[in-house]
Parts: structure tokens; sequence; C-alpha cells
């Protein structure tokens, strides 16, 4: 059975922000910096976060690495990422107080158009999240 998992790239928090997913999503958290796998870096990247991978209980996985400055910008079309998050109206808002902390809200939490409730953020780490209720 193929699966798939988000991998969010970072510009050196990438260790801070998977922690923040795992206080809220629980899960087990495994961190590589370049160090623990035997990668020779410049001293400035060698404890930046070369793969990180958070897998909840559910078996959802998130993944995640830094990049440095000299990368491209990752930003271009097909590769701009939101996640969406589902779950019933308790869950998902309790999930929407976390990640809402220190960002931006673009959508309001409320009864949407559909029926559903629904909210748009960005999180203090840059990345969008989608929660969705019914």
């Amino acid at each position: 059975m193929l699966r798939w998992a988000p991998y969010l790239n970072f510009r050196g928090n990438a260790r801070k922000a998977m922690e923040h997913y795992q206080s809220i999503f629980g899960g087990e958290l495994i961190l590589n910096t370049a160090d623990d796998l035997g990668i020779e870096l410049p001293a400035q990247r060698r404890n930046q976060v070369m793969h990180a991978q958070l897998t909840t209980s559910a078996g959802i996985v998130l993944l995640a690495s830094d990049i440095h400055a000299e990368d491209t910008d990752q930003q271009s079309s097909g590769n701009l990422h939101s996640i969406m998050v589902y779950g019933d109206e308790a869950e998902t808002t309790q999930v929407w107080e976390r990640l809402t902390e220190n960002g931006t809200i673009t959508v309001p939490l409320a009864r949407s158009a559909w029926g559903d409730f629904f909210g748009a953020t960005v999180d203090e780490y840059g990345v969008t999240w989608l929660v969705n209720s019914r």
C-alpha cells in the first residue's frame, strides 16, 4: 500500500517547529542532524535538522528538515503547501488554539458556507494549516 507524508522545509528552526507539532499532535519524534548521520557540513550547519519524522498514534506522518540560506526559494508553483487537519469539533478547536498561538489567522474558525467548522492560519513557523470539522 502506498503512503505519503508532507515534507516541510525550514530555515534553521525545524527542531523547534517539529517539537511544537509534537506537543500539539503527540506521537514519536525522530530528529537527525548532520553530526548524527556522520555527514560533514560547515560548523554552522552541523546541528541543523537533516531529517525529522513525527509519527502520531493515528499513523499520520509529518516530515521536515532545515534548508540553508543559499538554497533556492522553495515557494514555486506546485511547491506551495498547506496541511489540512480533520477531526471532531472539540479536537479541532483544541488544535486550532495551539496552531494559532503566535501565528496569523487568515480565516477565523467558524461555521462555513458548506456547513463544516473551518479555519485557516499561518503558524509561527510559516506553515499554513487548514482546520476542518463537521
